[in-house]
Parts: C-alpha cells; structure tokens; sequence
C-alpha cells in the first residue's frame, strides 16, 4: 500500500470531523440567535436573558474539553515519538509543531502583558478584576491574531500553488 492511501482514511475522517463540527456549530449559534434571544431579563428589562445561553455555554465547553483531549493525545503520542524526525515528504514536523507551541505559547503571554485592565461596565455593574480583565484581553487579541495568521496562511498557499485560477 502506497504512502498515499495510508493516509486517505485518516484525512476523510478529519474531514467529517471538521464539517460536522461546522454543522453543529452553525445549528447551536443559530438556535441561540433565533429562539428566544430577545427575552427579557426578569430583574432589569433594559437587558436580555436569552434562552439558549446555557445550551451555548455547556458547548462551549465540551469543546474545549475536546480540545484538551485532542492535545493531550498529540502530546501522548509526540512523546512516544521522541526520538524520531518525524518528516514527512521532507516537511519537518516535529520542528513546525514545537513552533507553533512555543509561538502559540508567546502569542498568549505578550497579549495578557499588553492587555489593558482597564475597569468595564457590564450589565450595569464596574468590573475591575485585573486578572480577568488581562485575561479577557489576551484571548480576544491572541484569536484576533491567529485569524488573521491563518487566513494569510491559506491566501500565501492559495497563491504558491497556483489555485487561484
């Protein structure tokens, strides 16, 4: 068996994996949205209290925790191969991915720095926990930037191999 078919039932399952994440994600953002996303909060009507918040926050979570699995069992399995190269086609991939790590890791600790811990308004009430605040920040800087990496990845290898036709 070639190389090449090894990889075919990994990669379609990736695949399914990815689109029915995208599914799922679309149908729970758009129940939040659609169904009762206008309600009234009881002790102030000024703000609202949709109906689907909880079902939005247990998704959340449970793919964070997907996350944590999916690193937890890269990190296993990377550890395991340790001693290899880990190339594949010439591509140093065990170099790549302790870039990204170690990039990731930098990205996160230089957005909490630079976060500001300014207090906010939420719901009416001056939040001013410094951490959270700092933390809030990093993690909406940091998506914000490996967006905008990503998307200049996918145009850059758009454009390298002549897909764009």
């Amino acid at each position: 068996m070639s190389v090449e078919n090894q990889h075919q039932p990994a990669e379609r399952i990736a695949r399914r994996v990815f689109l029915a994440l995208i599914v799922l994600t679309a149908i729970v953002f758009g129940a939040f949205y659609l169904i009762g996303f206008n309600r009234p909060y009881a002790d102030d009507p000024n703000f609202n209290a949709p109906l689907l918040t909880n079902v939005l926050l247990v998704f959340v979570f449970l793919l964070l925790l997907a996350a944590l699995a999916a690193l937890g069992w890269g990190m296993v399995r990377a550890w395991r191969h340790r001693d290899h190269e880990m190339t594949d086609n010439g591509v140093p991939g065990k170099r790549i991915a302790w870039c990204v790590a170690g990039g990731t890791v930098v990205l996160l600790a230089v957005t909490f720095l630079l976060g500001s811990s300014s207090p906010i308004l939420v719901n009416g009430n001056e939040y001013n926990d410094t951490f959270w605040l700092k933390t809030a920040n990093m993690f909406v800087w940091s998506s914000a930037i490996l967006m905008v990496v990503a998307v200049a990845a996918v145009l850059y290898y758009t454009v390298k191999t002549r897909r764009f036709k």
